[in-house]
């Protein structure tokens, strides 16, 4: 039986939505409007925006998020998502690329995308197509979730996942549409034996059956992302759907030993991750520092809107300009495959 320590999630993400109203009003609201007073200078990334917090290996052992499928306006696609672990530098600091130890990232959320060849399900051209999905990167791709009543623009989609919670290499995942009329849940148990999806035995899209990756996250990290896909076949990043806004609320971790999640604003490592052109992209959170010193020749596409205060797990990452496929990034295969 999971354990969650959820908290009033709707309320919250209403909360958030109007927040960001009142900023992009210059409004004022009850409570101040801050970032995180630890929060360090954004890392620019080729493909992901929103919120990092790091830590020694094993740190983190659960994860949840809740987000708004976002309409997308034009062709392409766009990613939301919380993970546990998954970077390379973390892992390996002398050999993040090919070294023997393993960055896993533990992660699951919602794809929204029209007319791209990574849309997830059958979709039809010119529509927009949402799906729920997991992954543990890099042991198994993309693996789609199947809703019986689908996922919509506007559906609330709240996301949970604990792995190694106990030394047990398994990965749990609570993945949950809560908007009526197309209310459902699906809670994913993964380890080296198969998956189960609410009891019942289910198919896993495998890498091959030789793969030994380790299924368990790393541990030093946890994420909350909005993400551009990346073109697994050549490296190149796919077109970034037209999102605007983007709200993720409930943005929460757990560290070892600790019963209850807290706010990401509230661990001393968070980091804001601007998501940017960049014509020679690599780890989004590899060679920080080379990154930071290319800042002046990057454009930023999309960046986190503080809204850390009273409500210190939500944000928003706001699009800043339509932006095409350019440079390249971390790999993908069917969804969200980084490193």
């Amino acid at each position: 039986m999971i354990k969650l320590y959820r908290h009033a999630k709707k309320i919250k993400l209403l909360s958030c939505i109007c927040a960001l109203l009142f900023t992009l009003l210059n409004l004022s609201t009850a409570a101040p409007i801050h970032a995180a007073s630890n929060a360090v200078p954004p890392i620019l990334s080729p493909n992901w925006s929103g919120f990092v917090a790091t830590g020694p290996l094993g740190t983190f052992t659960k994860s949840q998020c809740t987000v708004k499928v976002p309409t997308v306006s034009a062709s392409g696609q766009v990613s939301l998502w919380c993970g546990l672990g998954g970077i390379p530098d973390i892992v390996d600091p002398q050999n993040p690329v090919r070294g023997e130890k393993k960055a896993v990232l533990v992660q699951a959320g919602v794809d929204a995308c029209i007319n791209s060849r990574y849309c997830i399900g059958n979709c039809r051209k010119n529509a927009q197509c949402d799906a729920a999905w997991w992954e543990i990167a890099d042991a198994l791709p993309v693996q789609p979730v199947k809703f019986s009543k689908g996922i919509k623009p506007g559906d609330i989609i709240h996301v949970y996942m604990q792995s190694n919670l106990r030394n047990d290499q398994t990965d749990t995942f609570l993945i949950e549409n809560e908007t009526a009329p197309r209310q459902e849940t699906h809670i994913i148990v993964v380890n080296r034996q198969g998956a189960t999806d609410n009891g019942q035995s289910t198919q896993i899209n495998s890498l091959s059956p030789s793969t030994k990756f380790p299924i368990a996250t790393d541990g030093a990290s946890v994420d909350c992302v909005v993400e551009r896909a990346t073109d697994s076949l050549n490296g190149t990043l796919v077109p970034l759907g037209n999102f605007q806004s983007a709200t993720i609320a409930g943005c929460d971790d757990a560290r070892v030993n600790h019963l209850g999640l807290e706010p990401i604003s509230s661990l001393p490592t968070l980091t804001p991750m601007d998501l940017i052109n960049d014509n020679g992209g690599n780890n989004p959170l590899s060679n920080n520092s080379t990154q930071q010193s290319n800042a002046a020749s990057q454009a930023v596409v999309a960046q986190p809107t503080n809204l850390f205060g009273r409500l210190r797990d939500c944000f928003s990452v706001v699009q800043q300009t339509p932006t095409g496929p350019t440079g390249n990034s971390t790999l993908r295969l069917m969804g969200h495959l980084p490193r």
